[in-house]
């Protein structure tokens, strides 16, 4: 009888134990919770990144990043040299494209790896910015904790007005 409950026990445990092995403390890893494109007065691409801190101590909560790359992967390289830990785009929230990006005609394809990388998300917004995206990504709003948290509000409220339209999914 105890051989019955002993060989459920252990199979049980061999299921759930090696998840622990390969985990990421929360403090260890960089999410980019907010990313914008854009292009300086030459065309050099600029990708911005909001990174939120999650430290018990920390005074900022986030960090804005900017960093020149040629493509969305090698700015996370870029940015992984800056930060403690890995960036992630898991979590990835709002994509927001500046208006000299989308009036270059070959602005999609740099789009390609928010859909092709499966650690990538897949539900993230995507916001036209009228304007140069840098003014989002460093204006700061003291009354709120994080950059998407507030861009997310906003969104779902002029959705609620009908002054945007949602084609991905309804916020309800």
């Amino acid at each position: 009888m105890k051989r019955l409950l002993f060989i459920p026990l252990v199979l049980l445990l061999v299921l759930i134990l090696p998840g622990y092995w390969d985990r990421r403390d929360l403090e260890d890893t960089s999410f980019v919770l907010v990313t914008g494109l854009d292009l300086d007065q030459d065309n050099n691409l600029l990708i911005y990144d909001m990174v939120p801190i999650y430290h018990k101590d920390a005074k900022v909560k986030e960090i804005p990043v900017k960093v020149r790359a040629l493509s969305l992967r090698e700015s996370r390289m870029k940015i992984d040299d800056m930060f403690e830990g890995a960036s992630s785009g898991r979590k990835l929230q709002i994509v927001l494209l500046g208006k000299r990006l989308l009036k270059h005609k070959d602005w999609f394809p740099l789009l390609d790896v928010l859909f092709r990388d499966p650690k990538n998300a897949i539900t993230a917004d995507v916001v036209y910015v009228n304007g140069p995206v840098s003014q989002v990504i460093f204006k700061r709003f003291p009354e709120v904790p994080h950059l998407s948290i507030h861009l997310y509000e906003m969104i779902k409220s002029a959705s609620n007005r009908h002054e945007t339209v949602l084609t991905t999914h309804p916020y309800h």
